[in-house]
């Protein structure tokens, strides 16, 4: 069974990005966050700690740990 904690932390950068970007629709925000990190569009796939990589990428804030590098805000 996945680790049920990484839910809260994953809806707040949702949530963040989504208050950032409100025009876009929500899965807009799950596939630009996706293609962010990913080079490939397989949203499928894609694991729970990729898609917070792309979320912090478009978000500008790198991963606290140091993983993943952020985009200019």
């Amino acid at each position: 069974m996945r680790d049920p904690t990484r839910i809260d932390p994953m809806v707040e950068l949702l949530a963040t990005l989504w208050k950032k970007f409100p025009d876009w629709r929500l899965g807009q925000l799950v596939f630009n966050a996706n293609a962010a990190a990913r080079a490939t569009g397989d949203l499928y796939s894609t694991e729970d700690e990729e898609l917070e990589q792309g979320l912090r990428k478009l978000l500008g804030r790198p991963h606290p740990d140091g993983n993943g590098e952020a985009l200019a805000a």
